[in-house]
């Protein structure tokens, strides 16, 4: 009876947030004046403030041929179908696997690549844990860092497997996940391990939760660092950016769905 009754609360909980992130994008239009990028890997021209044009290209090709040399989408899926049930996976292995986000995906790991940050936080796994995977790849690549995720885990309690379902076993250990939601748990993380290099916002995506997201990462990050955040559909990531003098860049994908990078100058 327990069990369903966290089966219940969970799945009810779950509708209620993605019904008031659709609300959001209603009342909370995103600014018009936003910088677009024609694609995600234009981020790396913003922010490389060193290397010359033709040195940027030289190395995003060499990253991208590194990333795509190791097959990270084949090694997902593989874990897919050794963690989740066959139904489970059937129903999601093509989820996320989209050219467009792939794209994004491989920003983050040329960022990475790019800037070897030494601590890097992120809210949302998610079933597959697709974004972990990228950075975790860039991690091992630099050897140099550690990944602290924060997820409430719903999955769990709904399915009765764990999020990150798709992380390849040997990336797990540069990443540390904290089973909680970000209201409760991001500023206290924050405080136990320090200040931050990367921040990437991929959970709840209600207006209110990415505004205490991004404002709470903001404060613990170093200097020339980076606020990423998928759904960035309403204003909020605009409303921060503005707040804080910041530059923001976003890229569109699929209909109406946005990521957005803003490179931090203290």
């Amino acid at each position: 009876m327990e069990i369903s009754y966290k089966i219940i609360k969970t799945a009810v909980s779950t509708v209620i947030d993605r019904k008031e992130s659709q609300i959001d994008r209603v009342i909370h239009k995103p600014f018009n004046d936003r910088i677009l990028l024609s694609s995600p890997i234009e981020i790396v021209s913003k922010i490389s403030e060193k290397a010359e044009p033709n040195e940027q290209d030289t190395l995003v090709e060499s990253f991208l041929d590194s990333i795509q040399s190791k097959n990270l989408l084949g090694q997902i899926d593989n874990e897919m179908q050794k963690n989740l049930p066959n139904r489970r996976y059937e129903a999601i292995k093509n989820f996320n696997m989209e050219k467009d986000w792939v794209s994004i995906l491989e920003s983050i790991y040329i960022l990475i690549r790019l800037l070897k940050p030494n601590l890097i936080v992120e809210t949302g796994v998610g079933e597959i844990g697709m974004s972990s995977s990228y950075i975790l790849a860039a991690m091992m690549d630099n050897d140099k860092g550690h990944l602290y995720s924060i997820d409430p885990d719903k999955f769990y309690e709904i399915y009765g497997y764990h999020v990150g379902s798709g992380i390849p076993g040997e990336l797990r250990v540069r990443q540390t996940i904290v089973r909680d939601i970000s209201q409760t748990s991001l500023e206290a993380l924050f405080k136990k391990i320090g200040k931050i290099d990367f921040f990437l916002h991929d959970g709840d995506h209600r207006f209110k939760t990415k505004l205490f997201e991004y404002e709470t990462a903001y404060k613990y990050l170093n200097d020339r660092g980076v606020i990423m955040s998928d759904d960035t559909w309403d204003s909020a990531f605009d409303l921060f950016v503005q707040k804080y003098k910041i530059s923001g860049y976003s890229v569109k994908y699929g209909i109406n769905d946005f990521f957005s990078y803003a490179y931090i100058h203290k």
